[in-house]
């Protein structure tokens, strides 16, 4: 799943990633939302140990030479 962009130094697309991707059956879902008055991604959801699952991720592809610079972050 693909959200919409945040102006942050990474700009790239960021991917829910679920167990599902090996037979689990954790669920989560990733929002845009604003926390503290500055927008941010929200991962929520239900983590399962079933089927030998058990995590919930969200990623992004950064190209070679893109380093995160995140001294700006607390």
């Amino acid at each position: 799943m693909d959200i919409e962009e945040l102006p942050l130094p990474v700009k790239a697309p960021w991917r829910l990633v679920t167990d599902q991707v090996m037979g689990g059956v954790s669920r989560a879902r990733l929002s845009r939302r604003v926390h503290d008055d500055r927008e941010a991604y929200c991962l929520e959801g239900e983590v399962s140990t079933a089927n030998n699952g058990g995590f919930v991720q969200m990623a992004v592809e950064l190209d070679r030479g893109q380093g995160a610079k995140v001294a700006a972050y607390d």
